[in-house]
């Protein structure tokens, strides 16, 4: 061992083995510090799982005897019908005249309070949509449009009247005789609507109106101008008979 490169050598063995003994301990360490690391994170995984889980709802057995309720049809649940439901909205992001009659009234009952007013296309919009659908008849003029609506008007400081007029096409003692008629015409872009008048003698007559006008006059020009071969078409009613009729 006196050769100097010997002990050079066997110097050079020991720091090397030193150094790969620390570098073990070292890797070992470290992943002993990433089991502790990963245990501790799944643990914390696991108790927020289990506190955000719902808790489990037993299952409630219950049996009804069916031979001590009265049958469904005996039972009525009142419902207080809201303010939203007497005038139900409809959303329509411009004035378009054909869907605004899809909107409107179907069937009008004689003798519901009403009110009509002659405006522009755009305060008629507004009408409309206010009064909400199936609340109102729209009907197109020569340069305004009239808006009938059922009760009070919701808009403020516009023109009203009480009195009303229709051009009655057709007179019919079922609703189902003209019905299909009625939609017909509407899906066509005709303001015609079902106007039902009881008698006094208990009977109830269905007639076919095309549109609401603020006079006679003005229904009676409506008429004058009405293309009778396409309402004819439509129907397969003769129409020649159509007369101006006031709505009460």
């Amino acid at each position: 061992m006196n050769d100097p490169g010997l002990r050079n050598i066997v110097r050079m063995l020991s720091v090397a083995c030193i150094g790969l003994v620390v570098m073990t301990l070292l890797v070992a360490g470290y992943a002993y510090v990433v089991k502790v690391d990963n245990d501790r994170l799944r643990m914390i995984v696991e108790e927020v799982r289990l506190r955000a889980s719902p808790a489990e709802i037993p299952q409630l057995e219950h049996h009804v005897n069916a031979g001590v309720l009265p049958a469904i049809e005996e039972i009525e649940v009142p419902r207080p019908q809201t303010p939203e439901e007497e005038r139900p909205a409809f959303f329509m992001e411009s004035f378009d005249y054909r869907r605004l009659i899809d909107y409107s009234i179907e069937i009008l009952e004689e003798g519901t309070p009403f009110g009509i007013s002659v405006i522009d296309e755009l305060t008629a919009f507004k009408l409309c949509v206010e009064a909400g659908e199936r609340n109102y008849l729209i009907t197109r003029l020569e340069d305004a449009y009239a808006v009938f609506f059922v009760g009070e008007s919701p808009l403020e400081g516009i023109f009203s009247s009480r009195v009303a007029y229709g051009v009655q096409l057709v007179t019919h003692t079922s609703l189902e005789g003209v019905a299909g008629q009625v939609s017909r015409l509407r899906s066509s872009g005709y303001p015609a609507f079902i106007y039902r008048s009881p008698t006094e003698d208990g009977r109830v007559f269905y007639t076919v109106q095309l549109g609401a006008f603020p006079d006679s006059a003005t229904a009676r020009d409506y008429s004058d101008h009405l293309n009778v071969r396409e309402v004819e078409t439509i129907t397969g009613w003769n129409i020649s008979g159509r007369y101006v009729r006031r709505l009460r």
